[in-house]
């Protein structure tokens, strides 16, 4: 099983990484709520930090209200990452919505039929003009100090859909131009309607499903520190 890159995934707030990349991970052809009735979740509101294990790499990411050319209930996710040694700042800017589940906010990312470039400035140029978006989810499960940015597993996506517990196809690209035929990675495409997606989710073992753990974000008081610098 492809799983995605523990961190370039602050960026897959920035899903353009992931989709020009040609990750497989799983997507959606309807998003788990309409995005018309999408709620704004102001406590989620905020810029956030995370620092990576192994190389030290740091991750900033400022959550907020969207353009209002979209619907209300839309995110705007901001991200830069400093890459360590190398002295680098890549940014980036995604957009989103969500669904409340107990303690899990289910984000779903839409991805325009052409994605080039930034993928928030291509979803507001087309939102409206196209329905042909397919959407990447993931979690935010929410914990005291911030929250965790949590996948998909792709085998347990595709035991459900194999279970008839979610309509889908998974699809496995095989090379005929040598021989043997070799096997390419498989790509899981849930093609479940809204109001199918709604009942699943609300029902389902969240813990089960979103085994991938990932980064984890804390949240930074950056007006309270800002204040006690100008202080001292």
């Amino acid at each position: 099983m492809l799983r995605p890159p523990t961190f370039v995934l602050v960026s897959v707030l920035a899903v353009s990484v992931l989709a020009l990349s040609g990750c497989n991970v799983p997507t959606f052809t309807n998003p788990i709520i309409d995005p018309n009735k999408a709620e704004r979740f102001v406590e989620l509101y905020g810029t956030y930090q995370s620092v990576h294990p192994d190389s030290g790499e740091i991750a900033w990411l400022h959550l907020g209200a969207c353009d209002e050319k979209l619907p209300p209930g839309f995110h705007k996710f901001v991200s830069i990452v400093h890459r360590g040694s190398a002295n680098e700042l890549t940014a980036d800017a995604s957009i989103g919505f969500f669904v409340k589940v107990g303690d899990s906010y289910l984000c779903q990312i839409p991805i325009p039929e052409v994605l080039e470039g930034n993928q928030a400035t291509a979803v507001t140029e087309n939102w409206g003009k196209s329905k042909n978006f397919k959407y990447f989810v993931c979690r935010f499960f929410k914990l005291e100090s911030g929250f965790r940015l949590d996948y998909l597993s792709e085998e347990k996506l595709e035991a459900v859909i194999e279970e008839n517990k979610l309509a889908g196809r998974i699809e496995q690209k095989i090379d005929r131009s040598v021989e043997p035929p070799t096997v390419g990675s498989k790509t899981i495409v849930v093609t479940a309607s809204t109001e199918e997606l709604g009942q699943f989710f609300s029902t389902a073992n969240l813990e089960d499903l979103f085994e991938i753990s990932g980064p984890t974000f804390t949240k930074q008081s950056i007006l309270q520190r800002a204040s006690s610098s100008d202080n001292p």
